[in-house]
Parts: structure tokens; C-alpha cells; sequence
């Protein structure tokens, strides 16, 4: 994927990927707060629209500051979302500890134990259970102290109210009153059976309290909420209060730790797993487009070509398989009549191509250039090395005995080897054993067919 040039730029800039790294863990850490501690948090919507922004954003902004590599791409992911979720929790729970106590908790639905469903109760919290002419609700829950800093014993309170006499009511005599209590974080609920504060106090139409004392040794943030349990036949129900912050157990410092590491290991299993989803796209999708690439292009002369099983060579304008008794290409239409046609060879071993001439003619070279020695064939016209013209050139009288070119009876020198054709003892012409052409006594080589001389 190509940037504008605009954007493209910030991925050449000096220490871009540092750069890109912290601008998407203060931006990281934004969205995530806003989750946390402000009222978006409630929404049923908003916390996923913000985990979706969070990686979608996280991503653009490592694409558009040069971090483009896969490697890269996780290691940096699982970095700043440990990184925010450490830190983000760490300032929940500050937060937390610096909030005053909640209000009163109060009766907000009915719980059918049997079938595991609920029902919203209206804005004044009653309830008024089947074939009943009474009405029941709770609310003022409370427990103290609120903030337990160096002891673990803790007081809920809770009330309940009824327009019903105890006397005449089974629901209320005894009540079955209970408080429920759990830790923020994992939310191990425990659940204590209350007992009312004053036993002669039958009248519940001004409230009635109800209370339990309960030692928690665990240092976390808890809630607790209340519920009043009512028992008909094989039917078991109950009025739920709303939940309630509190008590927060043990100092703020002795936290840091939990919610830390608690923190880094939720955000890396909520945003990081979706940002890896999205990083694993990306890497098939180029991967995807590099093999469509593939598919795409003509054949090489340097890559290997599959061999189908019938084909015997290939065709030398387009690369298809043809069988040895095509007279045209099945794809091209190249014609393979010409006997001067090229074929491309197919090795059964390693599907190597091997271009080979249909009919090679083997040329050999009629005598030498006389400016520079090289060879030079009866169709020329100029030498082939030097660009020498060779119009009129006489055959060579002789050959040296050095190298083999051609001479002649004017040459001082060979004009290849420069072998001096001066008399000289030490090169004194004789022939080869082996193919009987001259050459000189010095040489321990036929120059002509490479035949070694006896030193002796």
C-alpha cells in the first residue's frame, strides 16, 4: 500500500519508528482512559467502539512512520498495549481511592433463581410477589468503614422496607436477608446471610435494619450489593439492590502491583489480540499480492520452468510447454517449421531450460587477423576483436609454434602470443608426436592438441 506523499514523508524522518511508537502509546493511553474513568465506560457501545479506534489507530500511525514489518509490527504491539494497561489501571485504582463513599444501595430488579432471568423493577424499587397484597423494596446499603486502611473487620448495613405487618407476613418473619461482596478484579463473590440490628423492631413500614459483620484478609477494591430471598413452593426469587463500591481494603501502595499486572495482561488479551487479527491480515494480504505477481509474470530465462509430462521443449517466445510434435505453439502460434528455430531444452533433473538451435552449424575459423591475432572466419569482413578490416587478407604461410595462429612470411612476431619468429636455438621448430604440426623445442605443451612432451 502506497502513502501520499504527504504522509510518506514521516516514515524518512530521523528516528521515525521511536517517534511513532510514543505518539501511539500517549494516544493509546487517551482512548483507554476513557474507558475507565469517565462515563463512556457505562455505554454498551462505546467501550468497543473505542477498543476498535484504539487498534485501527494504533496501526495507522506504526504504517505511516515506516514500522511495516511483521516483526516489528508485534513486538512494538505487545509493548505499548502492556504498557498502557499497566498504567491506566494503576490510575483506576489512584482514582478509586480518592473518590468519597457511593451513595445508599436500592432494590433495582427480581432474580428468578430457576431459570437464571430478571425483571427491572420501577423507579421506587417495590416489589409485590404473586397473589400477594404487600409490597417489599430495599434500600441504605452501607458498609463501614469504607475505607479499611489497617484493620479487616467490616459492617454491612442494609434496610428493608415492607407496608406489611410482620405478623401477617411469612416473607418477614424470619426475613432472609443477605449481603454479597466481591473483588473488583476477579470478582470471587462471597455471600453472608444478615441478621437483624433490633429483634423487637417489627414495624418495617419506617425500615427495618439488618446487619452482618464480615473479616476480609485479601487487600483489593470490593463492591457488594444486597438481596432480599423469597421461597414459594418450588419457586425461589429475590429482590437485588444495585451494586455498591466499597470496602477498600488495604493501602492504595500495596495495589500498585495487582492492578498493574492485571491491567497489562487484560489489555493485551482484549486490544492486543485484535490488533495481532489485524497485523496478520495485513501480512497476507501483501503475501497474497506477491504471489498473484508470480502467477502473473512471463517465464524466465533464469528461473526453472515445470515440465508437464509429454512436453519436450519450450517455446522461445512465450514460454509454453510443447510437445515434440507440434508444429506451432498451443498458446502463441509460433511456428517450429523453420529449421533455423530455437527450442528451449527442459533438463528432467532440475527443470532447468536450456535453449538449444534446431540445426547448429559449427563455423571454423579460416586463418587470423593480422593486427591482433584473433580468428577470423571466411564471412568476415572485419575483424571481430579489433574491428580491423580483413578485405584482401592473404591465408596465413605458417602458424607459431607458441600458440598456434596463423603467420606470415613477413611477421617479425606472432601477433597473438608475440612469440618472435627470429632464429633463435631455443625455438627451433620440430613437430608434436601426437599431431605432427610444428612447434617450438622450448614448449613442454603441443600448443595445437595440448599433447605434454616428455622432459627428457
Amino acid at each position: 500500500m502506497e502513502l501520499p506523499p504527504q504522509l510518506d514523508k514521516f516514515s524518512k524522518m530521523k528516528y521515525s519508528m521511536p517517534i511513532g511508537v510514543l505518539i501511539a502509546l500517549v494516544l493509546d493511553m487517551f482512548l483507554l482512559s476513557l474507558v475507565f474513568l469517565t462515563d463512556l465506560g457505562q455505554s454498551a457501545i462505546a467501550p468497543f467502539a473505542i477498543l476498535i479506534l484504539t487498534v485501527i489507530s494504533t496501526f495507522s500511525i506504526f504504517f505511516v512512520f515506516g514500522i511495516r514489518d511483521i516483526k516489528y509490527l508485534m513486538v512494538f504491539g505487545i509493548a505499548i498495549f502492556l504498557i498502557v494497561g499497566s498504567v491506566v489501571y494503576v490510575v483506576v485504582l489512584h482514582e478509586t481511592y480518592q473518590l468519597e463513599e457511593p451513595g445508599y444501595g436500592y432494590s433495582e430488579l427480581v432474580w428468578d433463581w430457576d431459570d437464571s432471568s430478571s425483571e427491572e423493577l420501577g423507579e421506587d424499587g417495590r416489589y409485590s410477589p404473586l397473589d400477594s397484597p404487600y409490597w417489599y423494596s430495599i434500600g441504605e446499603g452501607a458498609v463501614d468503614p469504607y475505607k479499611g486502611l489497617g484493620t479487616n473487620s467490616y459492617t454491612f448495613l442494609v434496610t428493608v422496607y415492607s407496608n406489611s405487618p410482620s405478623t401477617d407476613d411469612a416473607y418477614l418473619e424470619p426475613a432472609d436477608i443477605r449481603v454479597s461482596y466481591a473483588r473488583e478484579l476477579w470478582w470471587d463473590s462471597q455471600e453472608v446471610t444478615m441478621g437483624p440490628v433490633d429483634i423487637t423492631d417489627l414495624n418495617y413500614s419506617d425500615g427495618k435494619e439488618f446487619r452482618a459483620i464480615v473479616d476480609i484478609d485479601t487487600n483489593a477494591i470490593y463492591h457488594h450489593w444486597y438481596c432480599m430471598v423469597f421461597e414459594t413452593g418450588n419457586e425461589v426469587y429475590s429482590i437485588n439492590s444495585t451494586f455498591v463500591r466499597g470496602p477498600l481494603v488495604g493501602e492504595e501502595s500495596s495495589l500498585y502491583g495487582t492492578y498493574a499486572g492485571v491491567g497489562a495482561m487484560n489489555t493485551f488479551c482484549n486490544t492486543g489480540m485484535l490488533f495481532f487479527i489485524v497485523v496478520l491480515l495485513y501480512w497476507w494480504v501483501n503475501k497474497a499480492k506477491e504471489q498473484r505477481s508470480k502467477w502473473n509474470l512471463d517465464v524466465d530465462d533464469d528461473k526453472p520452468l515445470a515440465k508437464t509430462p509429454d512436453a519436450m521443449f519450450s517455446c522461445t517466445k512465450c514460454g509454453a510447454d510443447v510437445k515434440d510434435s507440434d508444429d506451432k505453439c498451443p498458446k502463441c502460434g509460433e511456428s517450429f517449421d523453420d529449421d533455423d528455430e530455437e527450442k528451449v531444452e527442459i533438463s528432467d533433473d532440475d527443470q532447468d531450460i536450456i535453449i538449444v538451435d534446431a540445426d547448429p552449424v559449427e563455423e571454423k575459423a579460416e586463418f587470423t587477423c593480422s593486427s591482433c591475432g584473433a580468428d577470423v572466419y571466411d564471412s568476415d569482413t572485419k575483424c571481430r576483436e579489433c574491428g580491423e578490416p580483413i578485405e584482401g587478407e592473404d591465408k596465413a604461410d605458417f602458424t607459431c609454434t607458441s600458440c598456434g595462429a596463423d603467420a606470415y612470411v613477413d611477421d617479425v612476431k606472432c601477433g597473438k602470443c608475440g612469440e618472435s619468429f627470429e632464429d633463435d636455438d631455443d625455438n627451433t621448430p620440430h613437430s608434436c608426436p601426437s599431431c605432427k604440426k610444428e612447434m617450438s623445442e622450448k614448449l613442454n605443451f603441443c600448443p595445437h592438441c595440448g599433447y605434454q612432451i616428455s622432459s627428457n
